[in-house]
């Protein structure tokens, strides 16, 4: 009869139901489910498997974009063809630093301002110089002491064995090159500070105005490190919320520039 365990319709019916299960279930199935069926390798390659390939594909694929951000992120980092109000060219972090904190490249953003964020704590709970001192004096009393005690036993010291034959110095090409970005870096900040102070855009000069008021009645009762990671916060939480409500925003900003502009008219008007 159909209904027996042995009938051909139930048989069937359980091949269908095996069979349209995932691979890597079926493996996981005991032998005497159904001894015709075995797990192979090419079977993990089934399209109903793809909900449950391991997390390894998936944190590959994350590490691929991540690096392709980084490297967009790196070859932005080229001179922008706007110049400042005098003429004079930007740099290339000009470039670089709006990328950044333009959230372009999300990942790479993020791991910045997370690793500025991680860096501000550490600097302020690590005691990263004493242990710095505490790892030379180590290192220079091992050293000493090797050296000592290999000439008073083996009549050749210990550490100077390990001499290189020619001490590493550093190519003069790349010190070149490292000079040249920190000069781009450090003129970054000058004209960035002067084209503030002049009033380039009189919307980033208000802004710093606030920001140094608002840092003078902070700095009285919160720490440095206090005022670093709400500095940093802001730059790089800044943009995002703007971006996100560029809209809205900039409609509030147009009717600010409105109501002030005719009240300059009427004072002008008045006068």
């Amino acid at each position: 009869m159909d209904n027996q365990n042995g009938s051909p319709a139930l048989q069937n019916a359980k091949d269908s139901a095996y069979n349209g299960m995932c691979p890597l279930i079926r493996h996981r199935l005991p032998v005497d489910i159904n001894p015709s069926h075995e797990y192979s390798p090419e079977s993990s390659s089934h399209p109903e498997c793809e909900g449950h390939r391991p997390v390894a594909d998936n944190v590959r694929n994350q590490s691929a974009k991540t690096s392709s951000e980084f490297r967009n992120l790196s070859d932005s980092r080229t001179a922008p063809n706007k110049s400042t109000a005098t003429g004079q060219p930007l740099t290339h972090y000009h470039s670089f630093f709006y990328n950044l904190l333009s959230w372009e490249n999300p990942r790479a953003t993020t791991i910045s301002f997370l690793s500025t964020v991680l860096f501000i704590f550490a600097a302020r709970y690590l005691p990263a110089l004493r242990w710095t001192f505490k790892v030379l004096y180590i290192v220079l009393g091992c050293t000493a002491a090797a050296e000592l005690g290999g000439k008073l036993v083996l009549s050749q010291g210990l550490a100077s064995s390990f001499r290189p034959r020619k001490y590493y110095t550093i190519p003069r090409e790349a010190l070149e090159a490292s000079l040249e970005d920190v000069e781009q870096l450090i003129n970054f900040f000058v004209i960035e500070f002067q084209r503030v102070l002049f009033a380039e855009k009189l919307t980033h000069t208000v802004a710093a105005f606030v920001a140094s008021l608002i840092s003078y009645w902070l700095i009285k009762f919160t720490p440095i490190w206090g005022l670093s990671l709400i500095a940093v916060s802001l730059v790089y939480l800044g943009p995002l919320v703007y971006t996100s409500n560029k809209e809205i925003i900039d409609h509030h900003l147009e009717n600010a520039t409105n109501v002030v502009n005719s009240q300059a008219t009427q004072v002008k008007d008045l006068a």
